[in-house]
């Protein structure tokens, strides 16, 4: 579920500051386990502050309560709904700054890519809303091979005997969520709840690491643990409250007894610590560490991932990664190859990649082929280099002609176009001509649509 963490968690951090009653700022988190091979349990997590409410005084106490909608709709497939009412009933209004009301729902959901719909809002002052919109995609779980869910994030993890009117009650424990994501000052220890699926090797090596935003490992735990079963739950505490305020992302490892890793989830969270001061002397050092993205991957990952840079990779980038030897020196090689192009380096993200990896995926949607990923076609490359088309006609096969496409760009040397022809009848189409410089440019493309050329 890689898409969604970076967008939800710094929605999670706005709401760290002072409330006011202009908006309700909700916090949202997710995480994914396994169902069976055709759906995944989908835990919806959500958290708001109390004190932006507004109670009503009746004979029971204060009373509050807010309406919330979701909103899913699958790509290419049918939207649901879910609505429902979470009431809150106090004694007293007084010294709740600090209090969260903290919900879960189930979903039942197939693998796939789904676009999340959010709104609260207020029962007894409709005035006071939140909502935010997101994009999730959730993996395909193999029943005989090694899976892992997605890292829950907690404020509290204890355990407990069954209760079904315990919504946070699961495998003889109470979870509950932490859904901003926020820890430090006020929540000291990192907790983290994990399932293990189809998890062979016996024993294991569980290990929870803490990396900061330069790449540098800051907290870390490891443990071995017999397996062998279809299912197992894992819990972990970590101790980050002498970090400083910062992002940092939780890699939870599995390995066997040879150190070989069997299977990893990333989890990012942010920590607040105000009177925590960050160490100045190792910044720059840390800065040329490895970007935790790339920590778990092998050789042949690295390898296509920065296939997918050779738009945008000068010859000589080129030629280094070539001579590099082995995933750590690619690992390396690759943090620092964005790093030069990030344009806030002083930021945790870095926009310029980001975006260029939207494209890539983008591509690899729309126009991959039986036997060619899509940002290796040369409409994908156009695709990354210059962004979706202001338009695009597509021209049928006739009697004795090739469908073409044409892609019109407005926003490029005041508007460019680039013409593709299928010549091969298996919907690869190649780039004949274009009106932007330093691009192939033939004013007799139209030979190319012509079934006997």
């Amino acid at each position: 579920m890689k898409k969604l963490v970076v967008a939800i968690f710094l929605l999670g951090c706005i709401s760290i500051g002072a409330q006011t009653r202009d908006k309700l700022k909700i916090n949202i988190d997710l995480a994914q386990f396994q169902y069976d091979e055709t759906a995944n349990i989908v835990e919806f997590y959500y958290s708001f502050p109390r004190s932006v409410l507004l109670f009503d005084s009746t004979d029971a106490g204060y009373k509050a309560s807010v309406l919330m909608r979701v909103i899913i709709e699958k790509e290419g497939g049918e939207a649901k709904a879910k609505m429902w009412r979470v009431p809150l009933v106090v004694a007293d209004t007084t010294n709740m700054s600090s209090k969260l009301m903290i919900g879960k729902v189930d979903f039942l959901l197939e693998p796939g890519t789904y676009e999340f719909s959010v709104l609260a809002r207020d029962e007894n002052n409709p005035a006071l809303f939140d909502s935010l919109s997101f994009k999730v995609k959730f993996d395909k779980y193999h029943l005989l091979r090694h899976g892992l869910s997605d890292i829950e994030l907690c404020s509290s993890i204890k355990s407990v005997e069954s209760d079904s009117a315990n919504i946070f009650c699961k495998n003889t424990l109470e979870v509950i969520p932490n859904p901003t994501l926020v820890y430090g000052i006020d929540l000291p220890r990192l907790l983290y709840y994990i399932e293990m699926y189809n998890i062979k090797e016996n024993p294991i090596i569980i290990s929870a690491n803490v990396v900061n935003g330069y790449g540098k490992s800051v907290v870390s735990q490891e443990r071995q643990r017999p397996s062998g079963h279809q299912a197992m739950v894992e819990v972990g505490a970590l101790n980050v409250r002498k970090l400083p305020s910062d992002i940092y992302t939780l890699i939870v490892s599995i390995s066997d007894t040879a150190g070989k890793t069997l299977i990893s989830r990333t989890k990012k969270f942010y920590i607040y610590n105000p009177d925590i001061k960050p160490d100045s002397t190792h910044m720059f050092a840390e800065a040329r560490a490895i970007d935790p993205v790339y920590a778990d991957l092998a050789e042949d990952e690295l390898d296509e991932l920065f296939n997918m840079t050779q738009y945008i990779s000068t010859k000589t980038e080129k030629e280094q990664f070539k001579e590099l030897k082995g995933a750590e020196a690619k690992r390396k090689f690759m943090t620092e190859f964005w790093r030069r192009r990030d344009p806030t380096p002083d930021t945790p993200r870095n926009e310029y990649k980001e975006e260029y990896m939207k494209r890539v995926d983008e591509a690899n949607k729309q126009f991959r082929t039986a036997y060619r990923r899509g940002y290796l076609s040369d409409q994908g490359r156009v695709y990354i280099l210059y962004g979706p088309p202001s338009a695009i006609d597509r021209t049928a096969a006739g009697s004795d002609t090739r469908p073409y496409q044409t892609w019109t760009y407005d926003n490029l040397q005041g508007g460019v176009v680039f013409i593709f022809v299928d010549r091969t009848g298996f919907a690869n189409y190649e780039l004949v001509h274009s009106t932007l410089r330093e691009e192939i440019h033939d004013p007799n493309w139209q030979r190319y649509i012509r079934t006997d050329f």
